[in-house]
Formats: C-alpha cells, structure tokens, sequence
C-alpha cells in the first residue's frame, strides 16, 4: 500500500525537489572554499571511478550488496546471506519483504558519504577542507558506480518494474544531492530550508490543481 501511494507520489516529487534543487545549484559559489573543494572532489572521484573502478569488480559489487544489506537491516529486515564475486556478480540474501530502499538503494544511496557525513559535527571547523573534499569523492564514487550498474536488465529492478524503478532512483538522487549540496553551500539551517521550500512547491502545485478542478466543476454545473 506504502510503495503504491509512493508510486503515485513520485511525478510530484520529482518536480518539487527537483525545482528546488535547480535554484539550489544557481546558488553554488566557487569564491567559497569549501564548495569548490567539494564539487572538484565530486568531480574528481566520479571521474577516476569510472576510469579505475570497473562497475562489475570486486569493489563496486562489494559496495552494491552492503548498500542492499546496510539498508535491508535498517528496515527491519534480517540479512542472512551475502555473496560477492568480481565480474560474477553478488548476492544479498534476507529475510522480510521487498520494500523500495533495500532493493532500488545500490542505485542512488552514497554508503560511504552517509557514513562521512556525520564527521562534520564532531570535528567542527577543524579539518574542514578534507571532510569536504572526502565527501564530495565518495559522492562521485558511489554515482559513477551507481549509474553504470543501472541498466535495464538488473534483476533489482524487476521487482517494481523498470520504469517505475529508474523514477524511484532519479528522485531520491535530486533529494541526496539536494540536501549535500545545500548542506555544503549553507550547512543545516540551508539543508532545512531545501526540504522546506521543497513542501512549499507541492503544497503550491496542489492548490493550483484544486483550483484548477474546482473551475472545472463550476463551468460544467453552469
């Protein structure tokens, strides 16, 4: 019912965090040390990813099948296998229900960059061109491995389908993006505001739908 409802959410979303996302990336300034760190060092590992990392190696199928089972156990499900072989493939095995995170995460969830993240609030200030530059490369890492693993026929993406799967990851990209990019631009209270003025612009496009219907039901009773 939840990744039903999710589903018809989606076009929606796309288009709020999406627009969101676009005025947050005209607000990137490369006077500022700390963004141009970090967007050199996105840059920089999606770059030497895709060159040195192949998308079937040891590496990029390691962190696919620990993305399927970091996010399988956080939601509640009980990883009971897990099998990785380079240019063969890998295998996550658990016990629960299929649900959007575990299975489509591989493809738009940054491991590593989630696990960076938190860094910031323990060390401060102190340290800060290297925390950005490191958060900005495992970005890259994860999205160059991610992009190339996402053809059509991965099986991940039989279980909702392949047009709705390729939907999924391309909103929960401009949200991941979003609110790193807003976090590095303006740090939390930029990072609020993303998911603020995102609501407002579903909030904005839902009124304008009603008021589009309610016109609609007016000039066909008169």
């Amino acid at each position: 019912m939840i990744t039903k409802l999710f589903k018809l959410l989606i076009p929606l979303l796309i288009y709020a965090f999406g627009r969101e996302l676009i005025a947050t990336v005209q607000m990137i300034s490369f006077a500022d040390l700390y963004q141009k760190i970090f967007l050199l060092a996105l840059g920089g590992g999606f770059l030497l990813t895709s060159v040195f990392v192949k998308a079937h190696g040891y590496l990029a199928i390691l962190s696919h099948e620990l993305t399927h089972n970091t996010l399988g156990v956080l939601t509640f499900n009980k990883p009971v296998g897990l099998n990785v072989e380079a240019n063969m493939g890998g295998v996550f095995m658990f016990q629960g229900k299929h649900n959007i995170m575990s299975v489509l995460s591989p493809y738009f969830f940054p491991l590593i960059t989630v696990f960076i993240f938190p860094i910031y609030f323990i060390l401060a200030s102190s340290g800060a061109e290297v925390y950005f530059g490191l958060l900005g490369a495992s970005l890259g890492f994860s999205l160059s491995i991610g992009m190339r693993q996402a053809h059509r026929h991965q099986p991940d993406f039989q279980v909702f389908g392949v047009t709705w799967s390729y939907l999924i990851i391309l909103f929960f990209q401009i949200l991941i993006f979003g609110l790193l990019i807003s976090f590095v631009i303006g740090r939390m209270p930029m990072l609020v505001s993303f998911v603020k003025m995102s609501a407002d612009h579903i909030i904005e496009l839902y009124e304008i739908l009603k008021a589009l219907v309610m016109m609609g039901i007016d000039m066909l009773s008169n």
